[in-house]
């Protein structure tokens, strides 16, 4: 039997791990410095506590469908919000309060987009039988996960991307195992 308490929601698990200190900051640096899709990350740890190590089919079908939903709904919203936010006051036609709107409209459609990526996660995931796991089996399932994503993904992980992967994970599994 389970000796850990993983939330059964893939989103529920994302958001109080995002909520986790170092992990916003640490998931950022892994997006941004070395190209990781930050819900396939978290998804990596949140099957490995919950299903144990990946199902070869269900990584590729994961992959495939995060990358092309990231890719075609995602990366677009994120890039039309942070690029608002470095050029402010350049639409002058706009008023200050409308072009605020808009930013917030369009960080609140990314949201609902990271959402629905995570729900077809979860969907994939509910093809694969759970596993029974004890917190160590859990872990050592996410560390292997990430690297299998990792892997797959073309993503180096260099000493620098280690030090923050451990970091969100350690955060991760003391959070679940500290609930129990």
């Amino acid at each position: 039997m389970t000796d850990l308490h993983i939330e059964p929601v893939f989103w529920d698990f994302s958001i109080a791990t995002y909520r986790l200190d170092g992990v916003p900051e640490a998931c950022l640096w892994l997006q941004n410095e070395r190209g990781v899709d930050v819900n396939m990350l978290l998804f990596s740890l949140w099957y490995g506590g919950a299903r144990g190590d990946f199902h070869d089919n269900c990584l590729t079908e994961a992959l495939r469908f995060s990358t092309s939903w990231r890719d075609a709904v995602v990366k677009p919203l994120r890039s039309a919000r942070s690029w608002m936010k470095q050029a402010p006051g350049e639409f002058e036609s706009l008023s200050t309060e409308q072009w605020h709107t808009l930013r917030e409209d369009i960080k609140a459609c990314e949201l609902d987009a990271e959402k629905a990526q995570e729900m077809g996660l979860e969907r994939i995931a509910n093809q694969y039988p759970a596993a029974m796991l004890t917190a160590a089996m859990a872990q050592q399932a996410g560390t292997n996960n990430i690297l299998r994503y990792c892997e797959a993904a073309q993503v180096s992980v260099d000493n620098e991307s280690k030090l923050r992967i451990d970091l969100i994970q350690a955060r991760a599994f003391d959070r679940i195992t500290m609930s129990r």
